[in-house]
Formats: structure tokens, C-alpha cells, sequence
């Protein structure tokens, strides 16, 4: 008898234990989800009212320089409006259509429209992509005597992305620049498909991923990001895989998926270390999991993750050496970035690549030496909290700088680049010819097209925007989030934190900008309902009145 109620007692403690933990994790997800409605309301508000440009991109202005124009409000909410009801029309329309047919149908369109942006730009490889490709190419063909050793003895973090594009040289037999970016469409293609993947297992409604494909096919800034030719793309497409896999563990843990997170996260993070965040996210999930309840697995999960994401760096310095026979150099430091992020204004927007205090001069002026160029960066960083504290207004004007000429343009510089920017005097004549000479490309990337492309990626930011907010507002009151199926939020919360503290620009978060495209759908399905609710409402009271009226 005592040895039951020793029992009955022991299980009472573990369901209030399970249920305080279960509170603790709820709580957890609702701050996260406060974070991201407030992210989303700052940038909405941003969208609606004003629209980041750049002012030229012409090789006659080859910087960055952006401007914002005053939005007329009431033409961007009839615009965001008419956009909503059509593709809750079309959705209406393809209701019959089988949600996997349709989302092959617009991975196809969108793969199609980027093969056709890719050849009519035919965008020339330029800055940074340049030396990561050259690079790559040298090494395919076993030749390390002639790589600009200049560039990777400031920059040798992107020794992984030279590593992963000489591998993708030697498996599509050295592909040109053109080449490269037709691979992309094919990269970006199967990020597309594991986004539907990941929104299925989230929402598991079969209107929303209708919605999604949609979303797709609209979201012209999808097969323009194909032009970019970094670890960027690569990285995505590893970084969702991870995400996948993770997901994949929650449902019966097994080992073969803590294997393949780990590697996903281990190749995203050579090709761009920027997707540690994706680490972190998958880390923090992890955490929570090991809260709601202890599990071997999921411990050495999270142990795997971030072992695999740390060590990325140093074995890859590790090949080089090997492979060379050069020592790599520690390079510029982390912490010169953050120095360099919170710079005042130039010619560049707040918080991008600085004119005057770039990470290459701290180096330089640091005599390459990068634990004093970790030194100088903490008194510039000093410096400028100072001036921060002194002038909260000037503070409050940089950051809102920083953030709405990071996530307002709403090509988010795709179109910038596929210019040549400052590097057209390098390009090849027959190059020159073709974009002098072709006056459509030239209507649509600086003239009279290009206002109305962009007010076009304009109002699709702002229903993007603005639907995310609605599902993230449904969660916060139905609780549908947890640990498991929330991390496409945490990374991208982690993303726009991230680039609050780093160098940004417009161009590095579009991944991030495609995985809220799941959370748009999400909330373009709950503003349906509520739409067809309201008219079945009025409906209603019309037909009572008018039986009441007869009667």
C-alpha cells in the first residue's frame, strides 16, 4: 500500500514538473513570437510608407548609394489589397489542382522565369564573386601559385566557399560565370521545394501550401537572386536541408538525422559562415527540446550541431594548407565587422560596407596584425557607443537607416546586382555591346520600366510582410507553435538581429525573405477565412431581414 502511494505521489511531482515545463516552453515561444511581431510591424509600417531605391546603377554611379521616397499610403493598401484578392482567387480558382502538382507547376515557372532573367542580364561576376570564382577555378586546375593570395590573407573565411565552388567546377566540368548562375536556378529550385516541405509539416493544411505556390510563382525576387554567384545560394539550400532533417528528428528521433543535420549545417556554413545563425537556431530548438524532456539523442543532437558548425573553419584551413603549402593567415577579425557595421553614413546606407572605416583599412592600419585590429576595433566600437549615448537621436535615425535600407528595397538589390556597378571598364566588349545596345534591358534595369517593376516587388513585399504579421498574431493567441515547428521563425528573428550587429545589405537577407513566404501563405489563409466569414455574416443577416420584413 505505501509503495502505491509512494507511486501515485512520484507521478503527481512529474506531471506538475512536465507541466511547468510546458509553460516555461510556451512562454519561451510567445517572447519569440512578440520579437517577431514587432520586427515584422516595423518593417511593415516602413514598406508601407516609404521605398527604398537605388539612385543609379549605371557605371557612372557604381556605389551603393541608396535613397527613399515618400509612399502614397492609400495606393499601397488598394494595391495590397487587390494583390490579396486575386491570389484568394486564385487559389479558389486551383482549388481542384493536387498541392504537390501545383507546387511542381510553380517551382517550374519560377526555374523557367530564372533561366530567362540569368541569359537576358547575363550579369557579370563582380567585387568578392570574383575572387571567390577565380579562386575556385585555380584550384580545379591544381594551380595555387597564381590565386590573389592579397584577398585571402584579409579574407580567409572564404576559403569554404572557394573549396565548395571548385567542387561544383569539377562536377559540371568547369562551368563559366553564365554557367554558374544556371546552376543556381537549379540550387534555388530545390530550396524552393524544401520550403514547401517545411511548410507542410508547420501548417499541414493543403490551402496553405495551394498559397504558398502561388507566393512562388509572384515573388519575382526568386529567380532574380539566381545572378548571384557566392556561397549564398549554396548555403541556403543546405541550411533548409538541415531544417528539414532537424524536423525530421523531432518525429522518431533517429540517428541517421542527427547525421544529416549536422553535415547540412557543417557544408552551409563552409560555403557562407554567416549561416551559423541557422546553427543557432537549430541549437536553441534543441535546448528546448532537452527542457520539455530529457533525451540522449537529442543531446548529442545539439552537441553534433554545433561541433560541426565550430569546426568548419579550421579544417578547411587545415585542406588549404595541406593542399598548397601555405600557412592560412588569421586574417581580419569578427569583431571588425561589428566595428565597421555601426559606422556613421557615407555614400552607402547605415551599417553597410563603410568608404573610411572598412574591415580591410582597421586591418591595414592594425599592421595586419589581427589581435590589434581586434584592439582598434574595440575602440572604434567604443567610440561610436559613446557618441551613441551622447546622441540617442542620432542613434535611433542610424539604425532606422540600417534596417529599412536593409529590408525595404524591394528587389533587395538583385537589380543592382546585375549590373557591372563600378567594374564595367573590365568587362568584355562583346559585354559592353550587349548591354548598350539592348534597349529593352536597359528599360528595365535604369528606365522608364524599372519605377514600375519595382512598385510591382513593392506592394508583393508588403502583402508578404503584412500576412506574416497576421500569422504570427493568430499563434500568439492559438498557441500553435512550439519548439519543433517554429525554427524557420528563430532564424529569422536570428537574421534580422544578426544584421542589426553586422555589415548588411539588402542582397544577404533574401533568403531570409523567402522562408517568411510560408508564414505569408499561413496568414493569407486566416485573412480568407475571416473575409469569407464576414460575408457569409452579412448574408445572413440580409436573409433575416428579409424574413422578417415578409413575415
Amino acid at each position: 500500500m505505501e509503495e502505491n502511494k509512494v507511486n501515485e505521489i512520484q507521478k503527481e511531482d512529474s506531471l506538475i514538473d512536465s507541466s511547468k515545463k510546458d509553460k516555461l516552453i510556451s512562454i519561451l515561444i510567445k517572447i519569440l513570437l512578440v520579437i517577431l511581431a514587432c520586427i515584422l510591424s516595423f518593417i511593415l509600417l516602413a514598406a508601407i510608407t516609404h521605398t527604398a531605391y537605388f539612385f543609379k546603377c549605371m557605371p557612372s554611379d557604381p556605389v551603393e548609394t541608396m535613397h527613399y521616397s515618400k509612399d502614397n499610403i492609400f495606393v499601397n493598401i488598394v494595391f495590397s489589397v487587390l494583390l490579396a484578392s486575386i491570389l484568394l482567387l486564385a487559389k479558389r480558382v486551383l482549388n481542384k489542382v493536387n498541392k504537390k502538382v501545383l507546387i511542381c507547376i510553380s517551382i517550374i515557372i519560377t526555374s523557367i522565369l530564372g533561366v530567362l532573367w540569368v541569359n537576358f542580364v547575363k550579369a557579370p561576376v563582380i567585387g568578392d564573386q570574383r575572387y571567390v570564382i577565380t579562386a575556385a577555378r585555380l584550384f580545379a586546375e591544381n594551380d595555387f601559385e597564381n590565386i590573389k593570395t592579397s584577398y585571402f590573407f584579409s579574407h580567409p573565411l572564404q576559403y569554404g566557399c572557394v573549396l565548395g565552388m571548385e567542387l561544383i567546377m569539377r562536377l559540371f566540368n568547369r562551368p563559366d560565370n553564365l554557367a554558374f548562375q544556371f546552376i543556381n536556378v537549379i540550387m534555388v529550385s530545390l530550396s524552393m521545394y524544401l520550403i514547401y516541405k517545411i511548410e507542410d509539416r508547420i501548417y499541414q493544411k493543403e490551402s496553405t501550401s495551394k498559397i504558398l505556390g502561388i507566393l512562388f510563382m509572384i515573388t519575382l525576387v526568386i529567380p532574380m537572386f539566381n545572378v548571384v554567384v557566392y556561397g549564398n545560394i549554396f548555403g541556403m539550400l543546405f541550411s533548409l536541408f538541415g531544417i528539414y532533417m532537424l524536423m525530421k528528428f523531432y518525429e522518431d528521433y533517429k540517428v541517421k538525422y542527427i547525421v544529416l543535420t549536422s553535415v547540412s549545417i557543417f557544408i552551409a556554413v563552409a560555403f557562407k559562415s554567416n549561416y551559423q545563425i541557422i546553427m543557432i537556431a537549430m541549437a536553441i530548438s534543441l535546448l528546448i527540446d532537452l527542457i520539455k524532456k530529457f533525451k540522449v539523442k537529442s543531446l548529442v543532437c545539439l552537441i553534433s550541431v554545433l561541433v560541426f558548425g565550430i569546426i568548419v573553419n579550421p579544417l578547411v584551413y587545415k585542406i588549404v594548407e595541406l593542399r598548397t603549402g601555405k600557412e592560412v593567415n588569421d586574417g581580419i577579425p569578427m569583431l571588425a565587422y561589428v566595428a565597421m557595421a555601426i559606422q556613421e553614413r557615407t555614400s552607402r546606407p547605415s551599417g553597410w560596407y563603410h568608404d573610411n572605416k572598412n574591415v580591410e583599412i582597421i586591418y591595414t592600419e592594425s599592421g595586419y596584425d589581427s589581435d590589434k585590429a581586434k584592439e582598434r576595433s574595440l575602440e572604434l566600437i567604443s567610440e561610436r557607443l559613446t557618441a551613441f549615448c551622447k546622441y540617442p537621436v542620432m542613434m535611433i535615425k542610424f539604425y532606422q537607416d540600417k534596417i529599412c535600407s536593409t529590408w525595404i528595397e524591394p528587389a533587395f538589390q538583385t537589380i543592382w546586382w546585375s549590373t557591372p556597378g563600378g567594374e564595367y571598364q573590365r568587362q568584355p566588349q562583346e559585354y559592353k555591346d550587349y548591354i548598350e545596345n539592348n534597349e529593352l534591358l536597359n528599360d528595365l534595369l535604369f528606365g522608364k520600366y524599372k519605377n514600375t517593376y519595382l512598385k510591382y516587388l513593392d506592394i508583393v513585399q508588403i502583402c508578404i510582410y503584412l500576412f506574416s504579421l497576421v500569422s504570427v498574431l493568430n499563434a500568439i493567441k492559438t498557441n500553435k507553435f512550439n519548439h519543433t515547428n517554429s525554427i524557420l521563425l528563430i532564424v529569422f528573428v536570428g537574421g534580422f538581429l544578426f544584421h542589426i550587429l553586422w555589415e548588411t545589405k539588402s542582397i544577404y537577407v533574401v533568403p531570409y525573405y523567402m522562408i517568411l513566404l510560408p508564414s505569408a501563405a499561413d496568414g493569407l489563409e486566416i485573412f480568407g477565412d475571416k473575409v469569407n466569414k464576414l460575408i457569409l455574416n452579412i448574408k445572413d443577416k440580409k436573409n433575416k431581414s428579409k424574413v422578417n420584413t415578409n413575415s
